[in-house]
């Protein structure tokens, strides 16, 4: 009787499970959701999705496929950033009725930067994470700090100093809503029963990124972007992924909404820079579409007959008002001035008269009672409108001052000294040094020059490569530095590179240097060389060097790159 008993109790229980999966399954059916694929803004305001992976790097699917799957969910415009993708870069187009941008990730030293509307440069991009933002931006384009406060320690942005971003991820999806971070197992199963159900109560709040923001753009404008970060699946290893999430389940949440001065035209080259143009200037804000469609928001700062939308920077008067309009529906509005909250309204609009100076932006907050999206997470989140701020662009990272106090140590006027040679892989060609009477730098009479052209491997392992190698001088231990100029046919960047000895063996350091056709001096501190060699010390030993050398390879120019470099008048700088 009693086994009878637990045979029958466990029954029940059994079927109370059952019930009550089935009634939260019918729950997570019946929630309703929108149907992006079916609604588009149109006119000025355009979505899209930034920062997504193909084939062509670590992604699942092809450009075709991204485009395809942006196409059914909605968007308008969708920005590639294939990691180290420059062959790429210049060829937006219209794919499957889609603008598609592309853009590139960038590895830095001190995190990853995402750049946007930029050409195919001669040079590749520096390891520093400041000397990629001053090239980035000398390049005309516009960088992103992305994924600020990963969880991996080699993808955060580290540098405190490389602050010259013109834009900052304050949602990336791949960090803050993907099936790697579902902490509960509700989570997990909803996704099974409705993926997008089951994302969206996934997604994890943000507050870090956005006080991160909110102390910058105290100081200057950054644009507060929304980032995909999608790959089209899981990756296994290789090219194998479990296809989950796919693209469409990335874009079937957070998008830019952007808000442009015409509408698209069909025409990829305008209809870039009008995207681009918007972006750069702040005009878009970004929202959680997978709950609920926020078309039509908006955010404008209006006096007398004049108005100026978010993103802009507006004089303060006692005229002035702040105006939010935002679509219907059961929520919160929150205006925020440096982090702190102004004002807030329940409804479709808020007005608000500014008294201070600073950047304000605004948060809305979906408060339906049965949302699946954590009450913490805003539904949409707007870039600022800046009042009475100051336009403090940051300077260049790189600093071009030279020291005064030095010693001369060549400057090729009596001829080429013992030891200076060129080499290269077998891919690659360079002359023999030669010295070149044309007149070299400071007026001097000659410099030290040599051709080459790039093989075209471009495998980590075995880079084609070119280098001038030369001795050291026999004070470098006395120095703290040294200095020489250079020029080159081309914009490039190439190494400095030094070698020393150590208990181990030669241990090898660099420092990269950005070149132009006209003639430039660089100064390099030994403080300011980076070791090969992850277990280095830290410090090079200059009373050990062995040897130095201009070192060029296809991570710092294009492959098949035909060029020439001048140098001349090297200097010590003593202790």
């Amino acid at each position: 009787m009693r086994r009878a008993g637990l045979t029958v109790a466990a029954r029940l229980l059994g079927l109370l499970l059952l019930v009550a999966i089935g009634w939260q399954a019918w729950r997570v059916r019946s929630y309703p959701l929108p149907d992006l694929g079916k609604s588009a803004p149109g006119g000025l305001e355009v979505r899209g999705v930034l920062h997504v992976h193909t084939l062509r790097s670590d992604g699942a699917g092809s450009p075709e496929d991204v485009a395809a799957a942006a196409r059914r969910t909605g968007c308008d415009f969708v920005v590639l950033t294939d990691h180290d993708g420059f062959d790429a870069l210049g060829g937006d187009r219209y794919a499957n009725g889609v603008l598609v941008l592309e853009g590139i990730e960038i590895s830095t030293d001190g995190g990853h930067v995402v750049a946007l509307d930029l050409p195919n440069p001669d040079f590749r991009f520096d390891g520093d994470p400041r000397s990629v933002l001053d090239d980035v931006r000398g390049l005309g384009g516009f960088s992103i700090a992305s994924h600020p406060f990963s969880s991996k320690r080699e993808r955060q942005w580290r540098d405190a100093g490389a602050d010259g971003f013109d834009a900052l991820e304050i949602f990336n999806w791949a960090e803050d809503g993907s099936p790697l971070a579902l902490s509960a197992v509700a989570a997990g199963l909803s996704a099974i029963v409705r993926a997008r159900y089951g994302l969206l109560r996934a997604t994890q709040p943000f507050e870090r990124s956005l006080e991160f923001w909110d102390a910058l753009t105290a100081k200057r404008r950054i644009v507060g972007l929304a980032a995909a970060d999608a790959h089209g699946g899981l990756r296994i290893r290789g090219n194998l992924f479990i296809p989950f999430p796919k693209y469409e389940h990335a874009f079937e949440l957070f998008r830019t909404h952007v808000l442009l001065d015409e509408p698209l035209s069909g025409d990829a080259r305008a209809d870039r820079s009008r995207v681009m143009n918007a972006l750069r200037e702040g005009r878009s804000f970004f929202a959680l579409d997978g709950l609920a469609l926020s078309d039509g928001f908006r955010f404008l700062a209006a006096r007398s007959k004049a108005d100026w939308p978010l993103g802009a920077s507006v004089p303060l008067s006692p005229e002035l008002r702040l105006e939010v309009q935002v679509p219907k529906g059961p929520t919160e509005t929150v205006l925020l001035r440096a982090g702190d909250v102004v004002a807030r309204a329940s409804g479709e609009t808020l007005s608000f008269t500014p008294t201070e100076k600073g950047a304000y932006r605004v948060e809305v907050y979906w408060r339906a009672p049965d949302s699946p999206v954590d009450r913490s997470v805003p539904w949409i989140v707007s870039n600022p409108i800046y009042i009475d701020l100051e336009e403090n662009a940051p300077p260049p990272h790189e600093s071009t001052a030279v020291p005064e106090d030095s010693v001369l140590w060549e400057d090729f006027e009596t001829g080429l000294a013992d030891g200076w040679r060129t080499a290269a892989d077998s891919a690659s060609r360079v002359s023999a040094p030669a010295t070149d009477s044309g007149g070299g730098a400071e007026g001097s009479s000659a410099s030290v020059v040599f051709d080459f052209r790039m093989g075209g491997n471009e495998s980590e392992a075995s880079r084609s490569h070119v280098a001038l190698e030369f001795p050291p001088p026999a004070d470098l231990a006395r120095a703290r530095g040294i200095s020489f100029w250079v020029r080159t046919t081309g914009t490039y960047r190439f190494d400095l590179q030094a070698r020393d000895r150590k208990r181990d063996g030669i241990e090898p350091w660099r420092k990269s240097v950005k070149t132009s056709p006209e003639w430039r001096e660089v100064f390099i501190s030994w403080d300011e060389l980076k070791s090969y060699n992850r277990q280095s010390d830290g410090r090079f030993d200059a009373g050990e060097a062995q040897g130095l050398a201009v070192y060029l390879d296809t991570a710092t120019v294009r492959a098949g790159t035909v060029g020439r470099i001048w140098l001349d008048r090297f200097r010590l700088h003593l202790r």
